[in-house]
């Protein structure tokens, strides 16, 4: 390709790298977040969620999307500490060895479920997600 836009990582020339040296390269296809304009799928979005002892809930997020698509769920680690972890579409029996929280999707919803309790973890939780609307095959 003679046009484009091409970015390489710190320390390699853009002009003289290797592709695996690139930060971006719009010549190679990426996963797409979705947005409002694209199948009416809000892509991403950021809340909160406030839980006491014992409570297991379940945040529903719709995207309609008629596919499994691919996902990214970041948690907070504890309540207020500002520090996120990548949640795990991992068995819900794996899980708990994982984090407090797991992920499911199907072709209509993202859930985030809260798979354990424990006394320190009762209060408001910041969370954010990504729905990733190229169908992946």
């Amino acid at each position: 390709m003679s046009y484009g836009m091409k970015a390489s990582k710190s320390g390699f020339d853009v002009k003289t790298t290797t592709q695996d040296h690139l930060a971006v390269d719009s010549s190679v296809s990426t996963i797409m977040v979705g947005d409002i304009t694209l199948d009416g799928v809000t892509g991403f979005g950021q809340n909160i969620i406030t839980i006491t002892q014992g409570q297991l809930p379940t945040i529903t997020i719709t995207h309609n999307l008629g596919y499994v698509p691919l996902t990214a769920v970041y948690m907070e680690t504890l309540p207020g500490d500002n520090k996120r972890f990548l949640l795990s579409n991992a068995d819900s029996t794996q899980a708990p060895l994982v984090s407090m929280w797991a992920t499911t999707v199907d072709t209509t919803n993202l859930y985030i479920t809260k798979i354990g309790s424990q006394a320190s973890e009762a209060g408001t939780y910041n969370y954010s997600y990504y729905i990733f609307v190229n169908q992946l095959v």
